[in-house]
């Protein structure tokens, strides 16, 4: 049905129960071997629901139903979540880079379709994670990291994306250091490069996130269930002062 009929509106539950019998038959079985094809098939069954049934598909826009259209994408986001958790704990087991790719294509893919979901921000701060820590991919990690420290209201890791895009920003910066013209005239200002720019961006959504030097945050939550709190704030004029020097030396005073 699901291949001949694919607009149909129970579409999506037909798919599910393809994937619930895999299931079912990869936990029966006791042959290592006949599990793993078994589970396999469940994994990419899932995908197919996925991305036959999540938002802007074309059976999202065939129905007219909107409670029909909601139930098939809550189906897409939950098998969704239940592959991403499935490959985070292989990666996570054998740090094998070909699972930490697919949980980073998948978290990617989450927070892109299921953007206010409850777990967007938990995958968002892991899809920066993992691009920073397994692949080097420096600027989309910046950029990742600023997001989470930014667009959703939790504070759970808004310290610690604050810190790694700053961290971020500032190692790319130090490794093509500015070096001021000797015969830039004072009156001139000179543009930022790109490395400077990074930074400063890094450095005033630190200072607007922690402006408060006072207030108390999680500093230290990714595994604690009561997480250690601290005073980022503090860091603020530090960091400020830093890109007053980065203005100063571009003869932008006035920011400076």
């Amino acid at each position: 049905m699901v291949q001949n009929y694919p607009l149909f509106w129970r579409a999506p539950d037909a798919q599910y129960k393809i994937v619930s019998t895999y299931d079912r038959l990869s936990r029966s079985v006791t042959d290592k071997t006949i599990a793993k094809t078994l589970l396999d098939s469940v994994l990419e069954n899932r995908y197919k629901l996925y991305n036959a049934y999540k938002p802007n598909t074309d059976w999202s826009k065939a129905q007219e139903d909107k409670e029909i259209v909601a139930k098939g994408n809550r189906m897409a986001r939950d098998v969704l979540v239940e592959n991403i958790f499935y490959f985070y704990g292989e990666a996570q087991a054998s740090n094998d880079l070909g699972d930490w790719k697919i949980a980073m294509v998948f978290s990617r893919e989450f927070i892109k379709y299921f953007p206010v979901d409850t777990n967007a921000y938990f995958f968002h701060y892991n899809l920066a994670f993992i691009q920073y820590r397994f692949f080097g991919l420096l600027d989309s990690a910046y950029e990742d990291y600023v997001k989470v420290a930014t667009i959703y209201p939790q504070d759970i890791y808004r310290y610690n994306a604050a810190m790694t895009a700053y961290t971020i920003a500032d190692s790319l910066y130090r490794k093509a250091p500015y070096k001021k013209p000797a015969n830039a005239p004072a009156d001139s200002i000179i543009s930022l490069t790109s490395g400077e720019e990074k930074l400063i961006d890094a450095i005033n959504s630190y200072a607007r996130i922690f402006s408060d030097t006072v207030s108390k945050y999680p500093i230290d939550s990714l595994q604690n269930l009561k997480p250690v709190m601290g005073v980022p704030g503090k860091k603020t004029p530090d960091f400020l002062a830093y890109a007053g020097q980065i203005y100063y030396n571009h003869n932008d005073f006035g920011r400076s």
